[in-house]
């Protein structure tokens, strides 16, 4: 009898532990999916899915996950190894990038600005080097007409104004620092819009040179990958802005925008229309720039770059969508007046300005001026894109304003809408050589853990899960802690006394 008690006090002892670790560890996952571990936390999960020393390649999706929830990737030298990785690149790709994430021979840092102080910089450009390789033809005439705009505008690149601030530096070392980086963007930007000779044409357009910038400087000014980086999104995230004019951005936009916020948040759209102001010609800059050309804090331009190179093309869409619907910023919106559309416009135009990386606390202590934190928009655009995917926005469309076919054979043309680049939805996780498969189970874990990554990916197949629908749908999720839930009218008293006597059926009362 006691080898029984002691045997039962035992079990009870071990499962007693079992369901502690079982609700330690789902509180840790509540956590994480809403955006409350710490830096430090993040910081070494963030190590772990970057480190292949095991032989086994990153799982894209975790990454991707991490870059979508608060803080994204944290700092550049995570960026440096993450990056490449989010856009299908590897080591192979990239000769000169060392597993510690440097690219030999070519950054560019502080104590290499002294070196080369005084110094003529190369002119010649890596671009130029595979266009001799090609035999020394350009492919359009059009690159050259491009070379004298890009000159013009590196020196305008919103990341040099300030990517600098260390007030210890002299002006004139500031002024060949921003220099040298202006030719490393230069040469980024020409190398990018070369393309072979059997694929088709990308022109450059004026605020390319913005997110080129802000990739480049988080890079460490590494021309080699940056170029590649580019050269990814170029075809992919950004094939439509790079054609001959915005004609297909802008009447997507036209078309899309509007029906879309009136889903969100029909008083916005009323907003808008009263004042008349075409949403498209507000939202093209903040699209072709990825928003970089509108903020002037390093840490928030870099954050979004972390989001949009882990989500679906569209995701910029979705994300200026968000951020005109939020409850705090729609408010100046819709205390509007109407009448005066200049006002109404600049109103949309500063949203942006208003978006902090900082916590709630921090942002409520920030001045007269409302301080948004970017996560609750950048989470509030990954429920949106969850309730109303890609594939889904041609259904929101006026199909008197637009015949059905005529919108199929129109948007056949725009990169967009047609299915997103292999690497990225890619998964990775898998070891390079050995038992693949229980590798792959072990690094993946648990998949309720990836909610962000999936829902931005935009892939039906991968949104409609039941957990990210009890994710995005918590009074934690995005926005949604500055909604106030609509009580029900309390039943008077002689509503419930009649209700006691007849019945739960509806009565009228006068």
């Amino acid at each position: 009898f006691l080898v029984f008690v002691l045997d039962l006090l035992v079990k009870v002892i071990i499962i007693a532990f079992g369901v502690r670790e079982q609700v330690e560890e789902q509180y840790r996952r509540q956590k994480i999916l809403f955006s409350e571990e710490s830096n430090e936390d993040k910081a070494y999960r963030i190590e772990r899915c970057l480190d292949e020393t095991d032989g086994v390649s990153t799982n894209l999706w975790e990454l991707r996950e991490l870059a979508l929830s608060k803080g994204g990737l944290l700092n550049a030298k995570y960026r440096q190894k993450a990056w490449p990785k989010l856009v299908g690149l590897s080591l192979e790709d990239i000769p000169g990038l060392s597993s510690n994430g440097k690219e030999e021979g070519l950054e560019v840092s502080r104590s290499a600005n002294n070196e080369l102080q005084g110094q003529e910089v190369n002119k010649t450009d890596i671009g130029e080097a595979s266009h001799k390789q090609n035999g020394g033809e350009e492919k359009k005439s059009e690159i050259d007409a491009s070379l004298d705009m890009i000159r013009r505008d590196v020196g305008r690149s919103v990341v040099f104004r300030y990517k600098n601030n260390d007030s210890s530096r002299s002006g004139e070392n500031d002024n060949n620092a921003s220099s040298i980086a202006s030719e490393k963007l230069a040469r980024v930007l020409e190398e990018t819009i070369r393309q072979p000779e059997n694929s088709s044409t990308l022109f450059y357009y004026q605020g390319l040179h913005d997110i080129a910038g802000v990739i480049l400087h988080n890079m460490a000014y590494q021309e080699f990958s940056t170029a590649l980086i580019m050269k990814r999104i170029s075809n992919s995230h950004l094939r439509d802005a790079m054609r001959e004019n915005f004609g297909n951005i802008t009447w997507l936009l036209s078309v899309v925008l509007p029906p879309l916020v009136d889903k969100i948040e029909p008083h916005v759209h009323y907003a808008l229309q009263m004042s008349h102001v075409e949403l498209a010609n507000i939202c093209l800059p903040w699209i072709i720039t990825w928003f970089t050309h509108d903020f002037h804090d390093p840490e928030i331009a870099a954050r979004l770059l972390d989001a949009f190179l882990s989500g679906h093309p569209l995701m910029p869409v979705y994300f200026a969508v968000a951020l005109i619907t939020h409850p705090i910023l729609k408010q100046p919106l819709l205390q509007a007046d109407c009448d005066d559309p200049a006002s109404t416009f600049l109103l949309i135009k500063k949203m942006p300005l208003a978006l902090t990386i900082a916590s709630d606390e921090e942002s409520a202590q920030n001045g007269f001026e409302p301080k948004v934190p970017l996560q609750e928009v950048l989470d509030d655009s990954i429920a949106i894109m969850k309730d109303f995917p890609p594939r889904s926005l041609l259904d929101l469309v006026d199909s008197q304003m637009y015949p059905r076919h005529e919108l199929l054979q129109r948007v056949a043309t725009i990169s967009l809408f047609k299915a997103p680049a292999s690497w990225s939805i890619a998964s990775g996780g898998l070891r390079k050589t050995g038992n693949t498969a229980k590798k792959f189970m072990d690094h993946l874990g648990n998949d309720s853990m990836i909610v962000r990554a999936r829902l931005a990916s935009g892939v039906p197949m991968l949104i409609s899960t039941s957990t990210a629908s009890a994710m995005t749908s918590s009074p934690q999720w995005g926005s949604r802690k500055h909604i106030v839930p609509k009580r029900r009218k309390k039943a008077s008293k002689l509503k419930k006394l009649i209700r006691s006597v007849l019945g739960n059926r509806k009565v009228k009362t006068s």
